[in-house]
């Protein structure tokens, strides 16, 4: 339940806090070449994000999205690829692992807690 756990660390931070968040991501360019082999189509990754899809749950629970960046910890497509192009596709948010960080949004509604 990723809404939940998000809804869940929100209610933990400090008005100054920030979550910090490493997740698999659904716009990684390694879609383009391995498909249904993509790597993060893995048994423990029960659920992929995008940008938008994460901002928008982050945003569900007074979150801001504050720093976002994707790598790739594999570097599958380093030998098919130039470096510079693999930079860059990280850099558009390409990248299979998305680190990111959100903050408490200015004005942000109490976080509830799951009963």
């Amino acid at each position: 339940d990723p809404a939940g756990e998000l809804q869940l660390a929100a209610g933990c931070l400090s008005p100054q806090g920030t979550l910090i968040l490493r997740i698999p991501g659904m716009d990684a360019l390694e879609l383009v070449p391995f498909g249904a082999l993509y790597r993060s189509f893995r048994r423990d990754h029960l659920h992929l994000f995008s940008r938008d899809s994460i901002a928008r749950m982050l945003s569900a629970v007074g979150l801001s999205l504050s720093a976002y960046h994707t790598s790739c910890g594999a570097d599958l497509l380093r030998e098919v690829l130039p470096e510079d192009a693999l930079r860059a596709s990280y850099a558009e948010g390409r990248g299979p692992d998305i680190t990111l960080c959100a903050v408490k949004a200015p004005h942000a509604p109490p976080t509830r807690h799951p009963a």
